[in-house]
């Protein structure tokens, strides 16, 4: 997917209001928790589906079939920002993405927060910043958030 890196919106919605969320535990799977051992190691993976490659990995293909093989993506892959929302954090506004890897045969993404202070826009170049390695524990969290790319 190409991205024209221009902003095409112009006009944001603002709802207000407030959701509360309790706490959310699930089994991560076999691609989970490959992807936290990746993780972990400072690292996105994918699994390869044969004409498409899953970022993240989900244990399963789109035909239902199992992945070929796990598929560690480069350091310096693209990402961009697909679309935002705006949400606020003990009352400071925090920008959660969700980033796409740019690639061939990529597909999917990850959903997380934009450094602090950034303008964003869609279609913005990003890539992801994460924890020293002694702070790391094989979740989401040990990417930090993701940075612009330059």
């Amino acid at each position: 997917m190409i991205w024209n890196r221009e902003p095409r919106i112009t006009a944001y919605k603002h709802v207000d209001g407030s959701m509360e969320v309790d706490t959310f535990r699930y089994t991560p799977g076999k691609g989970g928790l490959r992807l936290a051992e990746a993780l972990k190691k400072g690292r996105i993976i994918g699994e390869d589906c044969g004409d498409y490659i899953q970022v993240p990995p989900r244990g399963f293909c789109r035909d239902l079939s199992k992945p070929r093989e796990y598929i560690e993506l480069p350091e310096d892959t693209l990402w961009y920002v697909d679309t935002f929302t705006i949400v606020e954090e003990n009352g400071e506004p925090q920008v959660i993405i969700l980033a796409r890897p740019e690639g061939e045969r990529l597909t999917g993404g990850l959903i997380h927060r934009l450094k602090p202070g950034l303008p964003v826009y869609i279609g913005m170049p990003v890539k992801p910043v994460f924890k020293p390695p002694e702070e790391r524990k094989g979740t989401i969290e040990d990417i930090l958030y993701f940075d612009e790319y330059t």
